[in-house]
């Protein structure tokens, strides 16, 4: 699902109790503004008049002056508006408006791949999605990053890979079935709907920084070459993924139980860890730790590492036998955390 700019439609979605979808017990309805001028801002506050709890926005552009455009955010105090932060990677100083207002959630993206680990995923930033530093909106007091001196895109995120994307039935005129969309423009609403269905769609963009550990931290992957964390995927706060993909169970108010039983390392299922390995020692698949014996570190480019050095690089070999036979190279060291599920430093 590519992201819209300004000069085409934008969407502004609601939660309306009226079908059951298979994502969320109440389904979407959709208001579309063909222009970024009044009209746009007119369908917003029809959706909240109408009900609505949250609302998805998927345009961008520039960054206006603050009192040109910034009341129009802070005019549904009840309602919560989620915004795509764009599909063209890390635009560093050239904002992407409104996933920069300060009255609105950015919403970035990550590719979401099944595991065998305990949460049964793994995921790492999005190439395309979006992170970018406002020029005109002055930087919130629950944004504490170093990567830029104004408002930062994103703040929360969810899949958006078209490679790993959601499912979503279509059905129109000329064909249906099941396909398989992506882009912030989908990652945005899906992340609105989480919200709504556990009644947080109106705690507003600070939320996520408040409650770090009601989401899935995403530590890898990056959307640019840039070396700060409005590129590369980090402990904490980043540019393409904001704080971290939604963990329903704790956002719902539920207890997490970590599954740590005959683990000494390696993540938990609730977001944390069963516990780190000394110095020289790796993480297994498992979750135990193993005693290396490459020759150099796995999270580190240089020669090809032997398969049976450790566990990480014994999986790694497996799956991809370039890294074992030419060279170890930069895809290799992703694998880390693709494959072993481990972050590397």
């Amino acid at each position: 699902m590519a992201r819209r700019n300004f000069s085409k439609k934008q969407q502004c979605a609601w939660r309306a109790k009226t079908r059951k979808s298979a994502s969320f017990p109440s389904s979407s309805i959709s208001v579309d503004a063909s222009r970024r001028e009044l009209s746009v801002f007119v369908s917003q506050q029809t959706a909240a008049s109408l009900g609505a709890t949250v609302i998805s926005d998927s345009w961008g552009g520039s960054d206006p002056s603050p009192s040109t455009e910034e009341h129009f955010f802070q005019t549904t105090p009840s309602v919560g508006i989620f915004v795509s932060s764009g599909d063209s990677g890390n635009t560093g100083s050239s904002p992407d408006y409104p996933s920069t207002s300060a009255f609105v959630t950015g919403v970035g993206g990550t590719s979401l791949r099944t595991s065998t680990n305990s949460r049964g995923f793994t995921e790492t930033a999005w190439s395309g999605a979006g992170s970018s530093c406002s020029t005109q909106i002055a930087k919130p007091s629950f944004q504490t990053n170093t990567a830029c001196s104004h408002r930062a895109a994103a703040d929360v995120s969810a899949v958006a890979d078209p490679n790993t994307g959601v499912a979503v039935f279509n059905n129109g005129p000329s064909s249906s079935g099941w396909i398989v969309v992506g882009g912030t423009s989908a990652s945005s609403p899906f992340v609105a709907g989480v919200f709504a269905l556990y009644g947080k769609g109106n705690v507003g963009p600070s939320y996520s920084y408040a409650n770090p550990s009601q989401f899935f931290d995403v530590t890898s992957g990056s959307n640019g070459t840039c070396t700060s964390a409005l590129c590369k995927a980090a402990a904490g706060w980043d540019g393409p993924t904001g704080n971290g993909t939604p963990n329903g169970t704790l956002l719902g108010g539920g207890v997490c139980t970590p599954q740590c039983t005959g683990k000494t390392c390696g993540p938990d299922g609730c977001g944390g860890t069963c516990g780190t390995c000394a110095s020289g020692q790796t993480c297994s698949a498992a979750g135990t730790c193993t005693t290396s014996t490459c020759t150099h570190n796995e999270c580190s480019t240089g020669g090809r590492l032997k398969s049976g050095c450790d566990s990480c690089v014994t999986s790694i070999c497996a799956a991809d036998s370039f890294c074992c036979s030419v060279t170890w190279d930069s895809i290799c060291v992703s694998e880390v955390s693709s494959i072993c599920h481990q972050t590397c430093p």
